[in-house]
Parts: C-alpha cells; sequence; structure tokens
C-alpha cells in the first residue's frame, strides 16, 4: 500500500522513539561489554607482538592516548603487521598530525626507529598534545560542520521564511454541501459535512450530483461543481488552490494581501477582487470571466501573461469548443446573481449605443487647407467630447440605479494592473471630454516627414476653437497643477511676433500652443506656428491645396468623412528609394517590385447609409508589372465550390496572368541578386524543367486554399488550382516528383512515390513520402486541380461542387458579404472563429489576440477589390461592417469589431 510522506516520517519518528526507550537486560549489556573487550585485547595483543618484535620489546602498547604511542606503532605499520583497526587510527593520526607523519617520512628512510623517535617526539610534541587529542579534533569538525550549516541558513532563510511565511494560510471551511462531499488524502476518503475544515494537504472531491460551496482564509469563496477535485497549497507566489479536475466558481477577494493563485496542469490564473469560472478537463481548460479580470499563463507559453476581462472566454486547446459563459455558470447557487450582473453589463452598452450618437460625418474642413505644402501625413478626428459626457452620464445613472452594476463599477474601480487600471481610464476620458467641450466638430494633424532626414518638416495639429478664454484658462489650470513639467507647454498669444529662445528656434522637448480666435494650434516648433500665420493671413500661400494629395484627401470630405487617416506614399517612399543609405540591391528590389507606383494610402471609419463603414485604400499609378498589378479585377471564384460550408480558414484570389507574375519575379532575382539568379538558371537546366513554360503556363487565374476539417492529427488543408493544360502541368509534376526521388535517395534515404489510380472516369494521383508517411493526393476535375492531404477529403471535395453544398451556400459566410452591389472579389481571407483560428491566434501570439477581438468570436470576412488604379480593403464579420460604437470609448467590457481593438490594453 502506498503511503504518504508524512505518514512515512510518523512511523520514523515512532520507530526511533520505540529505539531510544527500549531498556535492556543487564545481562545482555554485560555480554556485548565482555565481547568488545575480548577482541580489543586480542588486538591489542597481535598488535604489541609485533611492535615488540619490532622495537625489541616485548611489551605492546594498549592505550593509543599520545603521539609517543602512535609513532611506536610505526615499525609494525612498516611490517605490515599492524591489526586493520589500528592500522585505520594509525591512518587517520597520520593524516593530520605534522610531527607524526615527519616521523613516519624518516622512519622509512631509517634515521629513526622505533621508542627513540616517539620518545624524541613526544618532548617535541608536548606543548600542543592537547590540541591533538581525538576530542579536540573531534570537536574542531563539528565546529565547521556547525559553521556550514549557519551559512546554509542564514542564505536559505529568505526563502524559507517566504515559503513558511505563506504555508498553511490557505484552508477552508464547507459553508454549504449538495450530494457527496469527500475529503481525500493519500491514505484515506472521508465524508465531509457542512461546517468542516478543509486543510492545506487535503483534496476536497465531489461525487456524481454532489456540488460544495467553501469559504477561503483570505475571505475568497470556491464553488465546485459535481465530480471535481481540488486541493489547497503554497508557494513563493502565495497561498494556492490546486485545481484536479472539474468545474469551479471563484469569488477571489479585493483584500486579500497576495492575489489568490488557481492552478491547474494547463494554466496558472491569479486573480482579485474577481468573479471567473474555470472548467479543467482531459483536453485542457475553459476560462470564463464574469467581473473584474484575471491573468493567465499558460503552459508552454513562457513569458506571455494574458489579461481576461469581463465577458472574455479562453480554452486551452483547439478541440474545447467555447459557450456562452451563462451556459458555463449556469449550475452554480449564484448563477441568477452572475447572469444579472452580465445582462445589466450587456444591457447599459447597448442603451448607451442606442441613445448616444457619435458625430457625423464632416462634410466640409477648412483646417485641411492650412497644413503645410509638403503634407506627407494627414489625420480628421471627430470631436466626441459631447458623446463622451452623454455615455458618461448614463453610465452614472445606470450604477446608481442597479447594486449589480455598483458592484460591477466598484471592481473596476479598485482594480490595478498598470494600463489596466480602470481610475486612469476614468481621468484620461475626463480630460477628452472637458478639453474637447471648447473645440470645434474636428481636430487634425498634418505632418511633413522626408525620409532622408535631410530637413526638419512642419508638424501640426489644428483644431476650430469655440471658447478661447475658456480652454486658456482650462489649460493653465492643468499647467498649474502639473507644476515643474508645465514649461514643457508654451502659450503663444501671437505667433507673428513670438521669438522664441534661441536653443528653442528649432525642435526641442516643448510643445507651443497658440490660442486664436477661432483656432487652436500646436506644434513642437514655434516656427511652424508662425508659417501657419502666414497662411491663414494670406490665402494665396496655402501650397498644399494645390497638391494631388491634399484633392484625394478632399474627395473624402465631399463624400462624408469619419475617422480618415492619409498617407502620400509617393512622398515617403520615393525619396526613401533615394537616400544615401539604400544599397543599389535594395533600391532595385524595390523598383522592381512595382513600390515606386504606389502613390496613396488611407483609411476610413465612419457610418455610410446608416450602417458602420471602413475600408483602406491604396492608390497606385496603372502598370504592367509589381505587385499591384498581380490581382485581377473583381471575377467569379469557381474553386469556392470545391470547399465545405464548415471550413475554417479560406483564402482565394484571382491573378490577372500567372506567367507575368513568373516573370517579375525572375527580372527582380536577375537585376538584384545575380548569384541566385544564375543558381536558378542552372537549377532548371540540370534539372530540364522550365518554371515559366512547364509550371506557370498550364496554371489558370483561380486559386483557393483552405482549412477544412480537422487539425489533429493531420491539419485538413485543401488546396484548389484553375488549370488550363492538365496534361503539361501533370508531366511537370512528375517530372519534379522524380528529380526529388532521385536526390533523396541519393542521400540514404527511402524517397518519394507517385502512384495514380483509376476509378472510373475519374484519375486520383499520390505524392508520399516514403520516409515520413505523409501523402498528398489530388484529382483534375471541372477545369481544377482538387489536392489534400487524404483521398477522402478529395473525393469529399467533389461531392460538394456536384451537390451545389459549398461555403458558397453558408449562412455564416453569406452574412459576411458587403452590401456594396459588387458581384465578385478580387481577393477573400474567410475564417469562422473556430478551433483552427484560434490555433492561428496562438501562434501569431498578440496578432491573433487582435484578430479574435475584432471578430469578438464570429465568422469574418476580408476582402480586396483590385481596381485599375487602387486596391480597397474591408473587413466584415457576421454582423455586418465592422465599426466603433460610442459605449466602446468608456471601455465597457463585451465590445465587438473595431471597439475590441480600440479597448484592448
Amino acid at each position: 500500500m502506498k503511503r504518504s510522506k508524512r505518514e512515512l516520517d510518523e512511523m520514523l519518528d515512532d520507530l526511533n522513539a520505540e529505539i531510544r526507550s527500549e531498556r535492556l537486560a543487564d545481562s545482555v549489556v554485560a555480554g556485548a561489554s565482555e565481547r568488545v573487550w575480548q577482541r580489543l585485547n586480542g588486538e591489542n595483543a597481535s598488535a604489541g607482538a609485533i611492535s615488540a618484535i619490532a622495537a625489541g620489546s616485548a611489551r605492546p602498547v594498549e592505550h593509543l592516548r599520545s603521539c609517543a604511542d602512535f609513532q611506536s606503532l610505526i615499525p609494525s605499520y612498516l611490517a605490515g603487521g599492524l591489526a586493520a583497526a589500528r592500522t585505520l587510527l594509525f591512518e587517520d593520526h597520520i593524516s593530520e598530525c605534522v610531527p607524526c607523519r615527519r616521523a613516519l617520512k624518516e622512519a622509512r628512510h631509517g634515521s629513526h626507529t622505533g621508542r627513540q623517535l616517539a620518545i624524541q617526539h613526544e618532548k617535541l610534541a608536548r606543548p600542543t598534545r592537547q590540541d591533538s587529542r581525538p576530542g579536540g579534533r573531534q570537536m574542531l569538525r563539528w565546529g565547521l560542520a556547525a559553521a556550514a550549516v549557519l551559512a546554509i541558513g542564514l542564505l536559505s532563510w529568505p526563502i524559507w521564511q517566504r515559503v513558511t511565511k505563506n504555508h498553511g494560510l490557505l484552508n477552508g471551511v464547507v459553508e454549504a454541501a449538495e450530494g457527496e462531499v469527500y475529503r481525500v488524502t493519500d491514505s484515506r476518503t472521508e465524508l465531509l459535512r457542512t461546517g468542516e475544515k478543509v486543510l492545506a494537504g487535503e483534496r476536497l472531491r465531489t461525487a456524481r450530483g454532489g456540488r460544495a460551496l467553501v469559504r477561503l482564509t483570505d475571505g475568497s469563496s470556491v464553488e465546485l461543481g459535481e465530480r471535481g477535485e481540488f486541493g489547497f497549497a503554497s508557494n513563493v507566489d502565495g497561498p494556492m488552490l490546486k485545481l484536479d479536475r472539474g468545474a469551479v466558481i471563484i469569488e477571489a477577494t479585493s483584500t486579500s494581501p497576495n492575489r489568490l493563485i488557481v492552478m491547474t496542469d494547463e494554466s496558472r490564473i491569479a486573480a482579485a477582487g474577481t468573479i471567473f469560472a474555470v472548467n479543467h478537463g482531459t483536453k485542457g481548460d475553459r476560462l470564463s470571466v464574469v467581473d473584474g479580470q484575471i491573468s493567465l499563463d499558460q503552459t508552454g507559453q513562457p513569458n506571455r501573461t494574458q489579461t481576461l476581462k469581463p465577458g472574455d472566454q479562453l480554452t486551452t486547446h483547439v478541440s474545447i469548443e467555447k459557450v456562452p459563459i451563462s451556459q458555463e455558470i449556469s449550475w452554480s447557487r449564484n448563477s441568477a446573481r452572475y447572469q444579472k450582473m452580465l445582462d445589466q453589463v450587456a444591457s447599459l452598452r447597448e442603451q448607451i449605443d442606442q441613445q448616444v450618437s457619435l458625430p457625423g460625418n464632416r462634410y466640409t474642413t477648412q483646417l485641411l487647407d492650412l497644413m503645410p505644402e509638403r503634407t506627407a501625413l494627414y489625420l480628421g478626428l471627430p470631436n466626441i467630447s459631447a458623446t463622451l459626457a452623454r455615455a458618461n452620464q448614463l453610465l452614472t445613472e445606470n450604477i446608481e440605479k442597479s447594486p449589480e452594476l455598483k458592484a460591477w463599477w466598484e471592481n473596476e474601480q479598485s482594480a490595478t494592473g498598470g494600463q489596466s487600471n480602470r481610475r486612469s481610464i476614468d481621468q484620461a476620458l475626463a480630460f477628452a471630454r472637458d478639453f474637447g467641450s471648447y473645440l470645434g466638430d474636428e481636430i487634425t494633424f498634418g505632418a511633413e516627414i522626408d525620409p532622408q532626414r535631410k530637413a526638419q518638416g512642419d508638424f501640426l495639429l489644428i483644431a476650430d476653437l469655440r471658447d478661447a478664454a475658456g480652454l486658456r484658462n482650462f489649460i493653465q489650470k492643468k499647467l498649474a497643477a502639473a507644476g515643474a513639467d508645465s514649461a514643457a507647454v508654451v502659450l503663444v498669444d501671437d505667433p507673428r511676433t513670438y521669438v522664441a529662445p534661441a536653443a528653442n528656434a528649432g525642435a526641442d522637448d516643448r510643445i507651443y500652443v497658440w490660442l486664436g480666435a477661432d483656432l487652436l494650434a500646436a506644434s513642437p516648433r514655434a516656427a511652424a506656428l508662425q508659417r501657419l500665420a502666414g497662411r491663414l493671413d494670406s490665402p494665396a500661400t496655402r501650397a498644399f491645396t494645390a497638391n494631388p494629395f491634399h484633392e484625394k484627401i478632399a474627395a473624402i470630405y465631399r463624400e462624408g468623412a469619419g475617422l480618415l487617416i492619409a498617407a502620400d506614399l509617393e512622398r515617403l517612399i520615393v525619396p526613401a528609394l533615394e537616400a544615401d543609405n539604400n544599397s543599389a540591391g535594395d533600391t532595385a528590389f524595390a523598383r522592381q517590385i512595382g513600390f515606386d507606383n504606389l502613390r496613396y494610402f488611407i483609411v476610413e471609419v465612419k457610418e455610410k447609409e446608416g450602417r458602420p463603414y471602413n475600408r483602406a485604400v491604396v492608390s497606385f499609378r496603372k502598370n504592367d508589372h509589381g505587385i499591384t498589378s498581380w490581382l485581377a479585377t473583381p471575377g467569379p471564384m469557381g474553386a469556392l465550390e470545391f470547399i465545405s460550408p464548415t471550413a475554417s480558414l479560406v483564402s482565394a484570389f484571382v491573378v490577372r496572368e500567372p506567367m507575368a507574375i513568373v516573370d517579375d519575379l525572375f527580372a527582380t532575382i536577375r537585376s538584384t541578386n545575380p548569384k541566385s539568379w544564375d543558381a536558378l538558371v542552372a537549377f532548371q537546366s540540370g534539372k530540364g524543367i522550365d518554371l515559366r513554360q512547364d509550371l506557370a503556363a498550364p496554371l489558370g487565374s483561380e486559386y483557393a486554399l483552405a482549412i477544412d476539417g480537422p487539425i489533429l492529427p493531420i491539419p485538413s488543408w485543401k488546396a484548389i488550382f484553375e488549370v488550363d493544360d492538365p496534361q503539361r502541368l501533370q508531366q511537370t509534376i512528375e517530372l519534379i516528383v522524380g528529380k526529388l526521388d532521385q536526390q533523396i535517395k541519393a542521400d540514404g534515404k527511402l524517397g518519394l512515390a507517385l502512384t495514380k489510380e483509376v476509378d472510373g472516369e475519374k484519375t486520383f494521383y499520390q505524392i508520399k513520402s516514403l520516409d515520413f508517411g505523409l501523402e498528398a493526393d489530388y484529382i483534375f476535375a471541372h477545369g481544377y486541380l482538387i489536392a489534400g492531404p487524404s483521398r477522402t477529403l478529395v473525393e469529399n471535395a467533389l461531392k460538394y461542387r456536384d451537390s451545389g453544398n459549398s461555403i458558397l451556400q453558408s449562412a455564416k459566410f453569406k452574412a459576411t458579404l458587403p452590401a456594396d452591389k459588387q458581384p465578385n472579389f478580387s481577393a477573400i481571407v474567410y475564417q469562422d472563429l473556430g478551433a483552427v483560428t484560434k490555433t492561428l491566434g496562438k501562434l501569431a501570439g498578440d496578432k491573433g489576440a487582435t484578430i479574435n477581438a475584432l471578430l469578438n468570436g464570429k465568422a469574418g470576412l476580408a476582402y480586396v477589390y483590385a481596381l485599375d488604379d487602387q486596391m480597397i480593403f474591408s473587413v466584415n464579420s457576421e454582423d455586418g461592417p465592422l465599426g466603433i460604437s460610442p459605449s466602446d470609448f468608456l471601455a465597457l467590457p463585451g465590445a465587438t469589431g473595431l471597439g475590441a481593438i480600440f479597448n484592448r490594453k
């Protein structure tokens, strides 16, 4: 029977106690003493006889008390006649006593013998005889050992103190129990009743139908569902709850000096002032946050802590499905309270979004005309101060009326953790609300950027001003409260007459602010404000109005502008290509790939026809080479007909001409890396392959890639290519596989096998690695090559196309399609946030988290329209185009779309 460490320690202590307390009979003690004495006498007699022979005396040395006694044994020791026990004693003494070791050395060389040397050394050693006694040496050894123990103790004391300080602090009392609840140790299992304690080192287990509510010593509560088990422990980080299996709902107190640590095999969770659920199963964990926030570290992902907020849910394995949080907490005795809290926050968000509107689109602006002549970056932002004021008012009113919201809000206020501090958000919102109340409808920013860094351009923030006097008073109060930091802001009454100190004539660490009659302007350079004043005084000097970049932005205002970001790529990229620090190869590559054809990049987020509207536009010069020429204008995508309605990830696109893409790539390699080009030419010549004619020429213009099925143990990938000449392409495949097979076999491996099987009118091909067992199966059908990791997946693809039940008929896919009257796309990326997307999100790190936040658990579609001189990008979810809602600015939980990214800390 296996016993615990504590039980083994107790047995050992009992055994030691019995041995110490046992009393032996006098006859037993006397017999043992006699046997020892006889043996020692026998050894002494033997040693004495040998010593007597060597020294000319028959009297043995019975006691070894001094150096003279040990030195008298030297002849016997050298003669090999010393008993084993005395040899050990003799050698031990010699190893520590320098005079005796010298005597032994001299005896070996014949300078002294026997008793004469012993007597002489007796005289020399007499002053230090006391230090040479075995008792003194033993004391020295114990002293050294004690010093070592003391040193180790001093070094380990801080760690030990920390561990022992936490040890035993966390235990719990069963406040309520339903069904059968047990206390489990390594040696016993016993029924637990209400009011009994569960201590550190013990585990609490519920049977089928059993539940338990446990109050911890730190004030937290743990609700354990049926067939669950957890225990208490402590580590250097503080109290710890170890969840072995099952579901728990935890209310972690905010008054604990240490955050509550919850451990599973997959996760380490730290929480304070939080209500959250953990469901730990065989595959992994599902974590859900009702209130507050938790910090999560996953096994196998070191140095990557994630923060989950109210309404967030995370699973640690791709095969674990996300469920509504209401379902995850439905078994709790407090489920009604938890659900009401979630509903109240969701209702508040909905109320704010219904009653508060963002500022309308702006159709005219005078601020754009005032930007510097060589402006390369422009931002136009709506003034949302009125939106913030009204949203905050609704928030306050609801908090006062709802105890659940008030409890949630107080938890948010008390939560700390760097950028997630609720109070910091409130302060930022309050400042933006108050500051914006003095401004007009728009705030703009313009920057002259010189990629070559040869000249300093202007950086300007310009806004319409409603109340100059009020804003001046507001700024002065803020500067006075900031104290020494107020020197960083300089209020300029009139830039026309203002003279900056010589040291500050150029850029410095100050911000110059000009409050005109109806204009606010700010810049890190006083000279930028002076030039702005000149443009105000003389409209004829507003040179930016003649810039094509200005006209591009003005056209957006005429259609209605919301959040607007614009960049002049010509002014940014072309000078950068001509910079002195660029290598000729880099410049040639950029030009060959078409970067010098790019003109403008513009991002818009607004409302259009009462719906959110977002798009990014890249403008370029029409050309016949480079990346901007590769995508075809929107066209049909028959390749999608081979993909199932439940596919997790789909990418599809149409190209103008496959051979033109190969030509661009070849020209780029030839002009930027001659060695690589020579190697490519040699490869084609040596293998007898012309990549352009043999591989690109047989292909059509449609391509699709998908994850269409399980990803374990082998991802269910799928590739569909339009093929104009399947016979030529098959010959190329056979040639390439044959060459690769020869090369692999030359390395001593098994190689590749290409086989085909005719099934009626269908011919299936298979390429298989004989070393790894992996395969790729494909077929030419309906003008396409359809490939996958198994023949079954390829056959299923044909069935989707023949039955008409493809992704094109998926309700989720249709819900993501934009209502923009365009019948086709140039490229799409569709994802249904399931197991594959979660995996991709983990692989992509923070970018993957942003994708998940962007779509908020919904299916999503990113799409591209490639036109003659521009490409238009946009993103939709099942709920329509992504946008920002008024409640997003309050950082309320449950944000969706672009608001989820806005709220990410």
